[in-house]
């Protein structure tokens, strides 16, 4: 499922897509590093746009991991 993930720069938004929930949140997290504001990701399947906390929580602790054959402890 793809995600965007968008921020702003001055008065433009701008986006990247990635493959995975995992990718999201990792480039969400580097962006609020780097200082950019604006930070969210949508679905692009649903078309909902998330805050990187409301992201990760509504993915659970084991984002990023379906499909990898890693189970939780």
């Amino acid at each position: 499922m793809p995600y965007l993930v968008t921020y702003e720069a001055g008065e433009t938004g701008l986006a990247t897509c990635v493959s995975d929930d995992r990718a999201a949140l990792r480039l969400a997290a580097l962006f609020e590093a780097q200082g950019l504001t604006g930070v969210a990701i949508q679905d692009g399947g649903t078309g909902e746009v998330f805050s990187p906390l409301a992201f990760r929580l509504r993915c659970g602790p084991d984002a990023g991991m379906q499909g990898r054959g890693l189970k939780r402890l």
